[in-house]
């Protein structure tokens, strides 16, 4: 009775709905694949800070620079990068602290390297920022079919649905992987 009482198309909303569950246990088997590279790697940098800062985030690429590579990617969430808005002049520079006392930090990059921000702080905790390195020096992801598989069956009152992707990744480089933990 109650799904008859919605006036948006339900099976929009159970797509949607099966759509981002589908994209976060993406994302925590990846991050599990990550912990993994981590281990045999040791690339993890530990930091005293209470919260992000410029010579953490250059120890962080370091971990990778360091191993004839590029870090390119720095991943953290959106808690930790909102930390960011809070270095000030000696940090940002003068011209840059005035636009992001307006507008916010809203540089694609960070120290040259591509900023990627997360809401998923289950994923991606608080106290902790990754870098990769560019995706060809990192592994594989295929993508066997083009969309996400969903299928929905009325009967009666009872809806039944199911919804799954054929996807496959790896990391290929254990050393393309770095994490910093902040313990402050």
């Amino acid at each position: 009775d109650e799904l008859l009482s919605y006036e948006a198309p339900v099976n929009d909303l159970i797509r949607d709905n099966s759509e981002k569950e589908i994209a976060k246990t993406e994302d925590s088997q990846f991050m599990k694949a990550v912990a993994t590279a981590l281990a045999a790697s040791g690339k993890t940098v530990t930091s005293s800070d209470s919260t992000i800062t410029k010579a953490n985030i250059v120890s962080l690429l370091q971990q990778i620079d360091a191993d004839q590579l590029r870090a390119a990617v720095i991943l953290m969430n959106n808690e930790q990068f909102d930390n960011i808005l809070a270095w000030d002049h000696t940090v940002l520079g003068d011209s840059l602290i005035s636009s992001v006392t307006v507008d916010g930090y809203k540089a694609p990059t960070l120290l040259g390297r591509k900023i990627l921000v997360t809401n998923k702080v289950d994923v991606v905790p608080t106290t902790e920022v990754y870098a990769f390195t560019a995706p060809e020096y990192l592994g594989n992801a295929y993508l066997l079919e083009n969309d996400l598989k969903f299928d929905l069956m009325r009967e009666f009152r009872t809806l039944r649905f199911k919804s799954w992707e054929n996807i496959a990744a790896g990391i290929g480089n254990t050393k393309a992987v770095a994490k910093l933990t902040i313990t402050g």
